[in-house]
């Protein structure tokens, strides 16, 4: 009776005593060994010949003393997105593709994907970054290497700077670290407060807020204490004093301001000031819709008003507490 065993497409593998590979064709091969690499390669090892072999038929030569492995690089949701071959026999290491070609080939200590074209190579204690080519994109200089969102810190001799691999830019080294790109500017530290600088290092938005979220290519949420402000990126003010904010349908935001609420789009195209007691999204026909609410404590009344997306006025009425207690639970 026969094992049979999974390998990647198009090939099979059988064992009984021996391994036998079976080859699209249906021809088949008695070898000592067959590992499989996943998705990405077969390693075969036999007593004449020893090799790793690739879906496309391409394959490559190995011995006794070589080691192989894959390299993946996944997503947030850990799909793959890159699978390299790491052939290595001391201390020389080569990359190959998913097709088995050689991308590049050294002398290294260690070989590491760093984003799902680059690697990191760290030799003799440093660390460095090479493309697919093997050329250089950062020097094998530096104590240690990182990166997240296509952004790398750099750490050398106790200081960090960033590099912005999207785009091959060192940063400036005089901040505490880069740890995020909004738009075209860079998120970073001074101090421990958190400012805005561009591609040349200069200052975009001061050094002082404990928090900086980008709603756009200009337009910036900062945090200085409980409060929030929105600026653009010319440091002018559009709003100040928020409590909170919320996003409530693409690029419209609700904010609470002295315990009144407002509405504000992302372009500022439209801006209801904070001056309703509940601001609502609701939907029709796929369409987004804003119900503005009042409370006239006085009558005791409470007035909806709903409007479309650019702003016209749908509908408009007051309501008694307890009529307003029945259209609140039928939402």
């Amino acid at each position: 009776m026969f094992l049979k065993i999974s390998l990647p497409q198009p090939w099979l593998g059988l064992k009984k005593n021996h391994w036998y590979l079976i080859n699209p064709k249906g021809g088949f091969i008695k070898v000592d060994s067959i590992q499989s690499l996943r998705e990405l390669a077969l390693v075969i090892r036999d007593s004449d010949s020893s090799y790793v072999l690739f879906p496309n038929e391409q394959s490559v030569l190995i011995n006794k003393e070589v080691t192989v492995n894959s390299l993946l690089s996944r997503d947030r949701q850990g799909k793959v997105r890159a699978r390299y071959l790491l052939k290595t026999h001391k201390n020389a290491r080569e990359i190959y593709n998913k097709d088995g070609k050689l991308m590049f080939k050294g002398s290294f200590d260690q070989i590491d994907l760093l984003t799902d074209s680059l690697f990191k190579i760290t030799l003799k204690g440093k660390q460095g970054v090479l493309d697919q080519k093997g050329n250089v994109t950062i020097p094998i200089e530096y104590d240690f290497i990182e990166q997240k969102n296509q952004l790398a810190q750099l750490l050398k001799n106790g200081k960090i700077k960033g590099f912005d691999l999207n785009h091959n830019i060192e940063l400036s080294d005089q901040y505490e670290g880069v740890s995020e790109r909004l738009g075209p500017y860079y998120l970073t530290k001074k101090r421990s407060f958190k400012g805005l600088i561009n591609r040349e290092g200069a200052v975009v938005i001061d050094f002082k807020y404990q928090n900086i979220i980008g709603l756009n290519d200009s337009l910036f949420w900062v945090q200085t204490d409980s409060s929030w402000s929105l600026i653009t990126n010319h440091q002018k003010n559009i709003l100040k004093g928020i409590s909170t904010y919320t996003q409530i349908t693409d690029n419209v935001f609700r904010y609470l301001k002295n315990n009144k609420y407002g509405l504000i789009y992302g372009d500022q195209s439209i801006h209801y000031p904070a001056e309703y007691d509940a601001i609502r999204s609701i939907s029709y026909q796929k369409k987004p819709l804003f119900q503005f609410e009042i409370f006239i404590a006085s009558a005791p009344f409470h007035i909806i008003i709903t409007k479309d997306f650019s702003g016209n006025p749908i509908h408009s009425q007051a309501y008694r507490p307890h009529e307003y207690e029945q259209i609140v639970c039928d939402f």
